[in-house]
Parts: C-alpha cells; sequence; structure tokens
C-alpha cells in the first residue's frame, strides 16, 4: 500500500490488515501516535486522513492507501504545539500529541469560519469531546487551544523574546518526541 505521510510517500506491506495505529508506531517509527484504549474512545492515537482527523486504532491501515496522513509529527511548528507548551496543557503528556492533532484540524475549521476570533470552552469541549486526559489537564487545555485559535501562538519568539516555558519538557510532549517505555523497543524484546 502506497500513502503519503507527512509529507513523504510511504509503501508499506499491509498482508495481515492491521489498524492504521500499528502500521504508523510499530512499521513507521511514528511514536507520537500513542495506543491506549484499542476502542476509539481516548483519542490518544489521532491522526489527520486527508485533513480530518480519526483515531487510528479503529482505522483499517487499508484506509490509509492513497490518502495524505498526518501525524503530531507531521505538525512541527504548529501554533498548537506552541500554545500546548506555553499555556501548560499536558501533565503527563502520553495523550497530548492526540490532543494536538485534533486541536490543530479544529483551529483550521474555526479560522475559516471565525477567523482570528476565541473559541469559547464549549465550543472547544465540544470539538475535543473524543479526548481523555487522565492527569486532568482540561483548563489548560481549553486555554491553549483559545490561544491558539485566536493567534497567540502564531509567531515562533526567538531569543529572548522567548518566553519560558512552565514544564522544560513540554515541547518534547506536545511534539510527540518524548519517549515513553512503550515507545522503546530495545534489541531482542520478548513480549508476552
Amino acid at each position: 500500500m502506497e500513502f503519503e505521510i507527512n509529507g513523504a510517500r510511504r509503501t508499506v506491506e499491509v498482508d495481515d490488515d492491521p489498524a492504521a495505529v500499528e502500521v504508523v508506531r510499530d512499521r513507521l517509527g511514528l511514536t507520537g501516535t500513542k495506543l491506549v484504549c484499542s476502542g476509539g474512545v481516548c483519542g490518544a492515537c489521532t491522526i489527520q486522513v486527508d485533513g480530518e482527523p480519526r483515531v487510528s486504532c479503529l482505522t483499517p491501515a487499508v484506509v490509509l492507501a492513497g490518502r495524505r496522513v498526518t501525524t503530531v509529527e507531521g505538525l512541527s511548528g504548529h501554533p498548537v504545539m506552541r500554545a500546548f507548551a506555553g499555556e501548560d496543557a499536558l501533565q503527563c503528556g502520553y495523550c497530548t500529541p492526540g490532543f494536538v492533532v485534533e486541536a490543530a484540524a479544529f483551529l483550521e475549521r474555526w479560522r475559516a469560519a471565525h477567523g482570528r476570533t476565541r473559541p469559547g470552552r464549549e465550543v472547544i469541549a465540544d470539538a475535543l469531546a473524543g479526548h481523555l486526559c487522565r492527569c486532568g489537564a482540561y483548563e489548560g487545555i481549553f486555554r491553549a487551544v483559545a490561544a491558539a485559535c485566536a493567534g497567540d501562538y502564531d509567531t515562533e519568539p526567538t531569543g529572548r523574546e522567548a518566553p519560558a516555558v512552565p514544564r522544560a519538557e513540554a515541547p518534547e510532549k506536545a511534539d510527540g518526541s518524548a519517549r515513553y517505555t512503550t515507545d522503546l523497543r530495545p534489541e531482542g524484546l520478548l513480549e508476552g
């Protein structure tokens, strides 16, 4: 099967009918997409397929054929990522990439319809309803999405004007590059 992922054409064998999350994480190594519930409930595995968010644990990999797929790694430098880091919209960060992918799609829809007006909490909550944060960072998440939609994070400050983020590890958690035990596959690893 051939498809585009984060701007690159890829070919992957899918004879065994895997879920998209398996292809993205295990075969392509894009571990920002997290497998948590395997039932489409938590949103941690959210990817965009042709710009539309989908839970990749319930999406058969064959659906990706010929499509444009975006994972959190493909959103590098996106205002939503900067907003999540800047507004302390995370704690452990495991669910954060899924929220970022969904929120980035929401930001595009919101701006197309409303420009840079700040969406209300209820609108954001509705847009992110398919996502769970077990740490309970929702207030920061709502604040981050509203700020990103309003344009507060459109440009990346550099040098002396760059504000410190509340958590030193926040940028890596927001962009999916933070590594968790489920992301590590040492040589010779056995699973039971």
